[in-house]
């Protein structure tokens, strides 16, 4: 259930009347729960910990970095403002209950640096688990956040009823997803049915590179019950193998493979022709491999199994 502020975006409502008119006053929440990371402060979570608050709030010029496991509160999440950096590096964030996840906020006015974004790097099986939402790049609850950068290179998301969702940003993005796991293996834990792993909705430039999505629960779960891989709107991104070999030329490359799911991809062109490029990428039982509707100059080589 949501709490008030995340329901109404309001913390401070003044109602004053005069003249038989109504003025309201808005302010940005401030939870009295937060655990606030200020400007200039490195934070780190280097052991197995609870976190008690319920609205952890990353600063510009400051940085939190995960190298254990941290068990968030349900409900709570994490937000990387503009300018603020969070690095999960082989550490684990998950819930006993379901929490609501990382959101990276980001400036759509500006271009892509750490300077003026929010950003997120998550590596070396460093994992978003039991999330409504593992990775928000944008926010739920404000409008005009795109911009965030993320960065993911053997990253596992695993069980959130949608993995990453970006928000509108009219630049290119310099974000990447490599080698990276996003997977439902359980039952979530809200008893929700999982949406989709990755959901782009107008941006461009994502790269997601040697990736594998995947539901490996029981295979008499319904196809319509198994969640969507990629799901997109007026976007542009790049679905590619990874190289893994050090030899010149190259001669060892790990493909991206959908495995089991309702749909592998799903593509639609609403409002522009941005369009995906789909290349060296397999798909294995899944109710259907890619579908896309109003796309008109995409590029798609791949095996189907």
């Amino acid at each position: 259930m949501k709490k008030p502020y995340e329901s109404v975006n309001v913390f401070i409502l003044n109602l004053i009347m005069f003249f038989g008119t109504i003025q309201i006053i808005y302010s940005n929440p401030t939870p009295q729960d937060t655990l606030q990371i200020l400007s200039g402060q490195a934070v780190s979570w280097d052991n197995p910990t609870e976190i008690n608050e319920t609205y952890i709030r990353i600063d510009s010029g400051a940085l939190l970095t995960v190298t254990d496991t941290a068990w968030l509160k349900p409900g709570a999440k994490i937000v990387v403002m503009p300018g603020g950096k969070m690095i999960v590096d082989g550490g684990r964030l998950t819930g006993f209950c379901t929490w609501d996840g990382i959101e990276v906020w980001g400036t759509p006015e500006n271009i892509q640096v750490p300077a003026v974004q929010g950003w997120l790097s998550i590596s070396n099986g460093g994992t978003m688990e039991n999330a409504v939402t593992g990775v928000r790049v944008g926010s739920e609850d404000f409008a005009d956040k795109g911009g965030g950068i993320v960065h993911t290179e053997e990253a596992v998301f695993r069980n959130n009823r949608s993995g990453v969702i970006y928000h509108e940003y009219a630049g290119s993005n310099i974000g990447n997803f490599n080698l990276s796991t996003f997977e439902t293996n359980d039952k979530l834990m809200d008893s929700s049915l999982p949406e989709e792993h990755l959901r782009l909705v107008g941006v461009e430039g994502i790269s997601i590179n040697g990736c594998t999505f995947r539901n490996t629960r029981d295979g008499n779960i319904p196809y319509n019950q198994r969640g969507t891989g990629i799901i997109s709107f007026d976007a542009s991104y790049d679905v590619d193998h990874f190289r893994i070999s050090q030899s010149m030329p190259c001669t060892q490359y790990q493909e991206t493979v959908f495995d089991s799911l309702y749909y592998g991809i799903q593509a639609y062109a609403l409002f522009s022709v941005q369009a995906p490029s789909v290349e060296n990428t397999g798909f294995t039982h899944n109710f259907r491999g890619v579908y896309t509707s109003g796309i008109t100059r995409g590029k798609a080589k791949f095996v189907v199994r």
